[in-house]
Parts: structure tokens; C-alpha cells; sequence
């Protein structure tokens, strides 16, 4: 009998040792979560992958911002900041907590590189390292101009032009070739123009042959640039050709 008090009293003092075990262990992962510290054998957080990608180029400015990261996430200790900066709304979280999206609440600027860094913990405590960072470079701001026409040989206006002259027409910037299209008044075949390297100068072949002597001819351009902006107004150019 009294070997048996002693093994029940050893079985009790032990599950209360145990059950005290499992009460400050609880309270240890509590206090490492809220400090971030819980390093121990857990594997680290990472980011698998961003958007923009990193050191992605040209990027549109009117993108999102993005992270996935290994584990799931505690959402209120992630924070992003951004440099140079710019006004970001509130993370949106989705699969488990381990990917989020957020828009930029101010406009991103043309040809500019951003920096973002991401700071935080996984819901068991583990917070990310220092090299969870990431940029990228947006795109250059599109050309909103419309391409005068510099330059004409002959120079419109010109009297007694050769019946056999060769047409050339300079434009201030690289225009989309299949865009270029001459109308004249009297009609003539201008034939396809060849161009130069850098898109801004065409010259035309001519195969109508010679032009009428004695004749005014009045040419209306149309055509765009490379960024689809129209030519400033339908341009006409005049010369009298000679005997």
C-alpha cells in the first residue's frame, strides 16, 4: 500500500511537471512571435517571388506591387517601403497569408528605379532577412508629339522642277514606313520610298516616269511616327514642274 502512494504521488508530481513544461513553452513562443526572434530549427522565410519582377525594366507605371513569400505570413507585421517614394493603399492578402498585392496610391514617374524593401514575420515567428528586397525601373514615357516635316527636295514652291526629279521627304523623327502615303493633284504614282537608317529621311523611286511638263503638282503627306502620332495636319507640298 504504501509503495503504492509513493508511485501515484511520483506519476502526479510528474504530469505536473510536464503540463508546467507545455505552459512555458507557450509562453516562450509568444514572447519569441511578438519579438520576432523564434529562429531555433525553423527554416527561414524567403521571398519566393515579386512583382515587378526584380531588376525588372520597363516597367508600366500603372503596376501593381506584389510579394509571395515561402510561409505563411503574419499580415500585420509586413510592412513595405519604397524609394524614391510613393504612396502605397493597404496589402491584400491570399493564398493563406503568404502572397499579397497592393496598389500604388500615387503615380509611379517615367524611366525612374525603385527600391522596395519588406520587413516582417511568418505566423510562427520567424522574420524575414535583411535581404528581402527587390527593385525595378519603369518605362520611359511614351511620345505624345506629333512629327513635323523638317525638310523637302525640292522645297515646295519651287518653279521649273526637272520632269525626272527624285522626291525626298525628312521628317523630325523614325516614322512608321507603311504609314507614309502621297496624294497628288494631277495624279502620280510616287512608288514606295526607300528609307534611311534612322527612319527619318524617304526617298522616292518614281516608277510613273517623268512628270507632265508645264504641270503644277500639289502633294498632300499624310503618315505617323513610330508611336502612332499623326503628322501635324495634312501637309501639302506644291512645285511646277518644267519642260
Amino acid at each position: 500500500l504504501r509503495g503504492g502512494v509513493v508511485m501515484k504521488t511520483f506519476r502526479v508530481v510528474a504530469a505536473l511537471a510536464v503540463l508546467s513544461g507545455c505552459l512555458d513553452f507557450a509562453k516562450a513562443r509568444e514572447e519569441c512571435v511578438a519579438s520576432g526572434n523564434c529562429l531555433g530549427t525553423l527554416a527561414p522565410v524567403t521571398v519566393v517571388s515579386t512583382d515587378p519582377a526584380n531588376q525588372g525594366t520597363q516597367i508600366p507605371v500603372g503596376t501593381i506591387l506584389g510579394a509571395t513569400f515561402s510561409r505563411a505570413m503574419d499580415p500585420g507585421s509586413v510592412k513595405v517601403v519604397i524609394a524614391p517614394a510613393v504612396g502605397l493603399g493597404s496589402l491584400l492578402w491570399e493564398d493563406d497569408d503568404k502572397r499579397f498585392t497592393v496598389m500604388f496610391t500615387s503615380a509611379l514617374a517615367y524611366s525612374t528605379q525603385y527600391s522596395v524593401t519588406l520587413t516582417g514575420r511568418s505566423q510562427d515567428g520567424v522574420a524575414l532577412g535583411e535581404d528581402a528586397k527587390f527593385s525595378f525601373t519603369t518605362d520611359e514615357e511614351p511620345d505624345k508629339v506629333a512629327p513635323p516635316l523638317t525638310a523637302t527636295s525640292p522645297q515646295s514652291g519651287t518653279q521649273n522642277v526637272p520632269v525626272d526629279f527624285k522626291l525626298v521627304l525628312t521628317f523630325s523623327e523614325g516614322m512608321d514606313p507603311s504609314s507614309v502615303v502621297l496624294t497628288s493633284q494631277p495624279p502620280y504614282l510616287f512608288g514606295t520610298p526607300g528609307w534611311s537608317g534612322d527612319g527619318r529621311t524617304a526617298t522616292f523611286d518614281m516608277p510613273g516616269g517623268n512628270l507632265m511638263a508645264m504641270t503644277d503638282y500639289v502633294v498632300q503627306i499624310d503618315g505617323r511616327d513610330l508611336a502612332l502620332n499623326a503628322l501635324t495636319g495634312a501637309l501639302a507640298w506644291e512645285v511646277q514642274v518644267n519642260e
